[in-house]
């Protein structure tokens, strides 16, 4: 079983990121927006949160001159190091989806991967970051 950072050890230090991985997810965020304000809904489909999710890994992939490909499978969540598939579940997560591409940029370490994608969505989403709940490692909705 892997030994998963606490959230004191998550947030201990900000992450400084680069100024081209910034603008991906701010050109992200813009599109997320949109996508919500076209179905008039909190809620934007799967199939176009799939599409939005696909770019967003292509674009940062691209900025660190790597590419790993996304699939979206019902109960899985990881990231193959040997294929470079990043494997998202249901919950079609932008965390959980940068979180894996964190592994396949950085490697094996969960604390690199959760600090990265956990400052990442927290500059990018701060309103909606407030809004989660830590569970353990992992940040949650509050239903």
């Amino acid at each position: 079983m892997q030994n998963y950072p606490t959230k004191e050890e998550i947030l201990v230090k900000e992450i400084i990121f680069d100024k081209d991985t910034l603008q991906a997810m701010k050109l992200f965020k813009s599109r997320w927006v949109q996508a919500k304000k076209e179905v008039k809904t909190i809620e934007v489909s799967a199939s176009r949160k799939k599409k939005l999710l696909k770019a967003l890994v292509k674009e940062i992939s691209k900025i660190n001159k790597t590419k790993v490909k996304i699939t979206f499978k019902h109960n899985v969540c990881n990231y193959n190091y040997k294929t470079k598939i990043i494997n998202i579940n249901e919950s079609l997560s932008i965390i959980s989806t940068l979180h894996e591409l964190g592994h396949h940029l950085f490697g094996e370490s969960e604390l690199t991967a959760c600090r990265w994608s956990v400052w990442l969505f927290k500059k990018t989403f701060p309103i909606s970051y407030k809004k989660l709940r830590w569970d353990g490692h992992i940040l949650k909705k509050i239903i």
